[in-house]
């Protein structure tokens, strides 16, 4: 499940559409792909203590447009100053 919305949900509506595609990436990668993401980053905000997030906060899916964060930049941010190499995404290039 990720987040509130099924699983089979996502496979059966979302990903064969419009070229929606889960895969795997580097956190890392967004910094140089979207400005807005490196400008929040490089700030150091952190919307959450870090007793606050759970493991399962950080499965959670990223989702990105274009090169483009649209919803994870406190879980992006925190894998990257962790030193995480692998995030789940849903991506449309």
């Amino acid at each position: 499940m990720s987040g509130n919305i099924p699983n089979y949900f996502i496979k059966k509506y979302v990903l064969p559409n419009d070229n929606w595609k889960a895969k795997n990436i580097d956190p890392k990668s967004l910094l140089k792909t979207d400005r807005d993401f490196k400008e929040y980053f490089d700030g150091g905000e952190e919307r959450y203590d870090q007793n606050e997030m759970s493991k399962y906060d950080l499965e959670l899916e990223l989702v990105i447009y274009k090169g483009t964060l649209l919803d994870g930049y406190s879980r992006a941010a925190y894998m990257i100053r962790n030193k995480i190499k692998k995030a789940y995404t849903y991506s449309h290039d």
